[in-house]
């Protein structure tokens, strides 16, 4: 899993290329700043025709509202992959300091403890194994629990942020479209609901991290200090950090 954080945001990057996010923007970038301009013209010939003159106000409130908006399509796309970007290189950097700190290996936090269940169940005596036949297999049955169980809670933090990019790269399709209901009142509340949703998505990435963090250093600081067998360890820190990583989904849902 090394650099897992940094692979996943490429892979993210790639769909993004695939889906061609940034036709959208400049496909809604073009409509807005036509709409733009056939209200500026109809302003300027409205002033020409019935000799109001000039009134800087009116430019202004219309210019603001698509200055605003034109922006924003702009430097969105570029925003969003800078943050994505420093997200994942930080949770990486994390990771390493944790494996260099000496305060668990976030690699595979699992994978000893198993090894010497299997190396346990391997250097049995032969007699003892041939006259324990049904608890050999039973044990064995157990190790590859076990060892499912324990590759299960290693990535069961990147299956959470999974689930986190698709709903990413969702509200990034319609973002163009959602920035453009800004300039119009009557739809503006369409894009507080969208920047709502965006920030819940980027609250999840901090809240998963710290929540898998928190579970790992659980699990070793307590669980794998217990005299409990292999098997039962690996399934309640599965349980553990799955209720952990959805107690956070669920908490950042009822904020929004």
């Amino acid at each position: 899993m090394e650099e897992a954080y940094s692979n996943l945001n490429n892979a993210y990057l790639q769909i993004k290329g695939m889906i061609v996010v940034e036709g959208f923007y400049a496909l809604v970038a073009g409509f807005v700043i036509t709409t733009f301009v056939f209200k500026l013209a109809g302003i300027i010939k409205e002033m020409v025709h019935e000799g109001k003159g000039f009134n800087a106000k009116q430019f202004y409130e219309l210019g603001r509202e698509y200055i605003l908006c034109i922006a924003l399509i702009c430097i969105m796309p570029v925003l969003l992959d800078t943050l994505e970007t420093v997200l994942a290189y930080a949770a990486d950097r994390l990771m390493e300091s944790l494996a260099a700190g000496g305060v668990y290996n976030p690699d595979n936090i699992w994978k000893k403890p198993i090894e010497q269940l299997f190396d346990d169940l391997m250097n049995s005596d032969i007699i003892d194994i041939a006259v324990n036949g049904l608890d050999t297999a039973f044990d064995s049955l157990l190790g590859a629990v076990g060892s499912f169980g324990g590759v299960a809670y290693d990535y069961l933090m990147l299956v959470f942020l999974c689930t986190r990019y698709l709903i990413l790269i969702l509200l990034e399709v319609i973002s163009p479209l959602a920035i453009a209901c800004l300039y119009n009142s009557d739809t503006r509340s369409s894009f507080y609901t969208w920047a709502r949703q965006m920030v819940g998505c980027y609250m999840l990435y901090p809240g998963f991290v710290i929540a898998s963090v928190f579970s790992d250093l659980i699990v070793v600081n307590y669980v794998q200090q217990r005299p409990w067998s292999v098997v039962l360890m690996v399934i309640f820190s599965f349980i553990l950090k799955l209720t952990m990583l959805a107690t956070v989904k669920a908490t950042v849902n009822k904020w929004l």
